[in-house]
């Protein structure tokens, strides 16, 4: 049996090979973007996957207030809180979900995220079809280009070109 090459050496499933193949990638290999005091690092992108799911993985400060109440039409998502907890409203229902804890928040019904607590929360965000994590990218050139918090025009078509219809 063949050995699994690690990430950046020769073989089926490497990181520079993002045919749909495989991607194995290290952590310290993974982009992170520091972003509104917490920072997020795209580890899967539609490109990995052929558009089949993009993975994000996010760092919350403490006391984050998180999106407003939002929907998307064409994706799902599911949270898997790795440390501290989020508190996630989906639908009519909200509940804080620690470490361990998954909430999955099918296309279309609306929903947000918070990190309610004062310390960190750390988690992955599982997409499907892949393209929302483009949204991310975006966001942190709008909000560099903004030098803080962009006018809500601007944000509000930043989250339409990226399939985001905010509610409240």
């Amino acid at each position: 049996m063949d050995a699994v090459p690690r990430a950046g050496e020769a073989g089926p499933m490497n990181q520079t090979d993002t045919t749909p193949q495989g991607l194995l990638q290290a952590a310290a290999e993974a982009d992170r973007i520091e972003i509104l005091g917490g920072s997020i690092s795209i580890r899967v992108r539609a490109e990995d996957s052929d558009g089949r799911l993009a993975l994000v993985e996010q760092r919350l400060p403490g006391g984050y207030p998180g999106p407003p109440l939002h929907v998307h039409p064409e994706f799902d998502e599911l949270f898997y809180v790795l440390d501290g907890e989020l508190s996630l409203r989906i639908g009519e229902r909200t509940e804080t979900v620690g470490a361990g804890g998954v909430a999955f928040v099918p296309r279309g019904v609306p929903h947000t995220f918070a990190n309610r607590s004062g310390r960190p929360a750390h988690s992955l965000v599982l997409v499907t079809p892949a393209g929302l994590e483009r949204y991310f990218e975006s966001l942190v050139d709008l909000l560099a280009a903004s030098e803080g918090m962009p006018d809500p025009e601007r944000l509000a078509a930043l989250n339409e070109a990226h399939g985001t219809v905010v509610l409240a």
